[in-house]
């Protein structure tokens, strides 16, 4: 109580101008005080831990390509699913047991699969049933456009709807599950059209170890099938069964050549071929039909050749005289690079015999 008092004395002692001037620095204080608690408190509460609350229940994530068990007792396949049988036992019987090595019964049908293209749908299709330990990936009936090489992963089988004619011998046969590759769409000007747009593949993506592999009773247009590995390579059991192959070619490597051709000119490569195979045991190609829907072969007019002695250039104003041919070149190949092995036709199909040891 004495020191207010005192302070009051004091206050009073001061005149105006010097009373005005502790005032205002009081409230100046007491504002800054106040301001210092708020920041205080503040700090306090965000610092403090949350008040319990339940915790919320897991829920599993699942992918829109995730692979949905369509078989009772089996962990395979995706919901749609499709055939299952083995298409080998179903027309040959127990000729070729090695293809029941094959998951048949794990389908997994590339309408299940989320994708922006086909090629994407496909993807997540075959890595599920790469990843499944195996399978098929079932094309049911229509069209599926690839702009770009696909490649099989070990123990997957491409496989279309039943085709309405099942014998490849008859002029209507036809799959109707059709996988459709770029066209070349030649340009007879400059460089002409880039290679790479055309003159696409299938193949394996581990071409000397992926087994239990294959293509069943589909359409492929503008796409070889080549399943190659190396001569020392482990890769078996491969299956080219019930497949319509049209439009196949390559372009030779060595055309134009740019010493006396123009920069468009193109040659089809006679060593391409429409299925290509080998592997260390039991290949089947049965049932298949090649080149009788040809529709991409063109003329070349104004194409330039040398003459046998090579001493003058001849230019053919006739397009028809060097064509573009997606059919001059070999149909199957099988093995071609290994000693020891026969290709033997039976029945209208062709297998390998092996003889002689060293394989």
């Amino acid at each position: 109580m004495m020191v207010i008092r005192r302070l009051q004395r004091w206050m009073n002692s001061l005149d105006r101008p010097q009373r005005k001037l502790w005032q205002f620095l009081s409230l100046a204080g007491f504002f800054s005080c106040v301001a210092v608690a708020i920041y205080s408190l503040s700090l306090f509460l965000h610092n403090s831990p949350p008040p319990n609350t339940p915790a919320k229940p897991a829920v599993a994530s699942i992918s829109a390509a995730a692979p949905v068990a369509q078989f009772p007792g089996k962990n395979c396949g995706s919901a749609a699913g499709g055939p299952t049988d083995n298409p080998v036992a179903a027309k040959y019987g127990n000729d070729y047991s090695w293809t029941s090595e094959i998951k048949w019964n794990c389908v997994y049908n590339i309408t299940d699969f989320a994708g922006n293209t086909d090629i994407d749908k496909f993807n997540a299709a075959r890595d599920a049933a790469a990843s499944n330990g195996g399978g098929v990936v079932y094309f049911p009936a229509g069209e599926y456009k690839f702009e770009d090489n696909i490649y099989l992963k070990n123990g997957v089988v491409l496989r279309g709807d039943n085709p309405p004619v099942a014998d490849a011998k008859s002029s209507n046969y036809a799959p109707s599950s059709r996988l459709v590759f770029p066209k070349y769409e030649p340009r007879f000007t400059g460089n002409g059209t880039p290679n790479d747009t055309a003159f696409k593949k299938i193949s394996p993506e581990n071409p000397s170890v992926d087994s239990n592999i294959g293509l069943v009773n589909l359409d492929v247009n503008r796409a070889a099938i080549s399943i190659v590995g190396s001569e020392e390579g482990q890769h078996q059991n491969i299956l080219v069964f019930g497949v319509r192959s049209n439009n196949v070619a390559s372009a030779d490597a060595q055309v134009p050549d740019v010493s006396f051709q123009d920069g468009w000119m193109r040659y089809s490569d006679r060593f391409a071929t429409n299925i290509k195979l080998n592997g260390r045991a039991n290949i089947l190609v049965a049932n298949n039909r090649l080149n009788d829907a040809v529709t991409d072969s063109y003329e070349q007019p104004g194409y330039k050749v040398k003459t046998a002695d090579g001493k003058s250039v001849l230019t053919y104003r006739e397009g028809n005289k060097v064509p573009f041919s997606y059919t001059d070149h070999y149909g199957i190949v099988v093995n071609r690079s290994k000693s020891g092995v026969l290709l033997w036709r039976r029945r209208g199909r062709w297998s390998l015999l092996y003889f002689g040891g060293g394989l």
